[in-house]
């Protein structure tokens, strides 16, 4: 049997790991496997800004701590020293305080999603490139001829399948943000019990994470817009009001049905049943000029349809979405927003009891 490196006389006894990484039990040397270094958690992060003094100057004693007002939820007294106000302004004092964790915590969610596979983050293209081809490929040639707009009415075998892109994309983006949000007090019940944090920065994650995802499918979307000529112009500029309108809807609604989610675990059923049904009563997959005249007289209540709508007139018709037709959506922004801030400070303290 060979002799081992570790054996010989004289030799220096190598380390437990890299003898390991030379031989097994029979003698017998292998090659190593390479080792993944995975994203600091980030609990890490959190001790590591501490550590540097990054999220304050000085600290308060227990009983400053106590009597001072906090929106964010209990923090540490070394947070409190730098939140100074209360209320809105004080999660956005908060938020400023935390931007270094918040955008590490962004790129670990990033880094994390493609950890071990060989291509790593050229997946964040390919995925959405696929998706985008097969939409534009099998249900343009399948579905041509089926959408009432100049496009179709021209022959344009590409109008249903740019309709299909436009819609689940930026549907793909709602609903990413409002179901990430509705669950990331409870996934992330370990982290609010052991460190102590503004709890607001954990939906603003999501919110950033899911908006640097929809940026590389976008990105690839235009790019297939220029290859068709389909682009349609400065109208897209159109699209940024759209999407702040439409995700301030969306972290709203996201709060408020995170923070009930908390204290009652049924949410998260509703909102798969509502999730659903949403899809379906907006004008994703389907024109709504096809529908009669009192289905869209149901459906104008949906705040997403005045949106969707705009999307489409963007791509397909080229023109900019009818202004005076996004009051519904704001106000459902405002409102939710409102709400889900207003729920949030009133059971934000009693989140780790519950937890």
């Amino acid at each position: 049997m060979k002799e081992r490196l570790g054996d010989r006389p004289g030799a220096a006894q190598a380390p437990e790991h890299r003898r390991t990484a030379l031989s097994d039990d029979s003698g017998r040397f292998f090659t190593a496997q390479p080792i993944q270094v995975r994203p600091p958690s980030a609990a890490y992060q959190l001790r590591k800004l501490v550590a540097r003094n990054e999220l304050a100057t000085a600290a308060h004693t227990p009983a400053e701590q106590e009597n001072r007002p906090s929106s964010c939820g209990k923090l540490s007294p070394t947070v409190h020293s730098s939140v100074k106000r209360s209320g809105v302004l004080g999660m956005l004092e908060a938020l400023w305080v935390f931007r270094k964790f918040v955008f590490g915590m962004v790129s670990r969610e990033f880094r994390g999603r493609y950890l071990g596979s060989l291509l790593g983050g050229m997946w964040a293209i390919l995925t959405p490139l696929a998706t985008i081809l097969i939409y534009l490929i099998v249900f343009s040639a399948v579905m041509r001829g089926k959408l009432p707009s100049a496009a179709s009415a021209q022959g344009d075998s590409l109008s249903y399948g740019l309709f299909l892109c436009t819609g689940i994309l930026v549907w793909g983006f709602f609903a990413e943000v409002v179901g990430r949000c509705q669950v990331v007090f409870v996934e992330s019940a370990n982290l609010l019990k052991k460190m102590s944090f503004p709890r607001i920065t954990l939906p603003v994650i999501v919110l950033l994470s899911a908006a640097l995802n929809f940026l590389l499918v976008a990105i690839v979307f235009v790019i297939l817009l220029l290859v068709v000529e389909r682009f349609p112009g400065e109208a897209m500029l159109a699209f940024l009001p759209l999407l702040v309108v439409q995700q301030g809807f969306a972290v709203g609604l996201g709060i408020l049905l995170g923070t009930l989610h908390v204290f009652f675990r049924d949410v998260g059923q509703f909102w798969a049943v509502l999730l659903n049904l949403w899809f379906w009563s907006t004008p994703i997959v389907y024109p709504i000029a096809i529908l009669p005249e009192n289905v869209r007289d149901v459906l104008a209540w949906n705040p997403l349809t005045p949106l969707f709508l705009s999307y489409q007139r963007i791509v397909l018709d080229n023109a900019w979405p009818a202004w005076g037709d996004l009051g519904l959506p704001l106000g459902a922004a405002l409102l939710f927003a409102a709400a889900g801030l207003l729920v949030f400070r009133k059971l934000s303290g009693e989140m780790v009891d519950e937890l």
